[in-house]
C-alpha cells in the first residue's frame, strides 16, 4: 500500500537500512545540491529518467527493487529506454507539436 502522494517523497521518508536507504541518501543529496523537491518524481521513472544516464548499475538495479518496494514497478530495460525517449521528445519538441508527433510515429 502506497502512503506516500510521489515516489520522491516515499523515497526521502524510507526508514529501511539497505541498498534502498543508500540510494535515498543519494537522492537527498541530489536534491539539495540541485534545488530539487522529492514530490517533483511523482513515480520511480521519474527518478529513473532523472539519473538513467549518470547511474551505475548498481543504483539502477536499487532503483528497480525501490520500485517494487513502492508498489510501482519499473517495466524492462527495453521499454524504459522507450520511455525515455518518448519523454525527452515531449520535453525538447513541446513547442513543435508538428516535429513531436513525427518523431513519435517513427516508434
Amino acid at each position: 500500500m502506497i502512503k506516500h502522494r510521489t515516489f520522491g517523497t516515499w523515497l526521502v521518508n524510507y526508514s529501511g537500512t539497505d541498498r534502498i536507504s543508500d540510494l535515498r541518501d543519494d537522492f537527498m543529496r541530489d536534491l539539495r545540491n540541485e534545488g530539487l523537491k522529492a514530490r517533483q518524481f511523482k513515480t520511480p521513472f521519474d527518478l529513473y529518467h532523472h539519473i538513467h544516464c549518470i547511474a551505475c548499475g548498481e543504483a539502477l538495479e536499487t532503483l528497480h527493487e525501490a520500485a517494487k518496494a513502492y508498489g510501482k514497478p519499473l517495466p524492462d530495460q527495453k521499454e524504459l529506454e522507450r520511455m525515455s525517449y518518448i519523454r525527452d521528445v515531449h520535453l525538447e519538441y513541446a513547442n513543435d507539436p508538428e516535429r513531436r508527433n513525427h518523431l513519435l510515429s517513427l516508434l
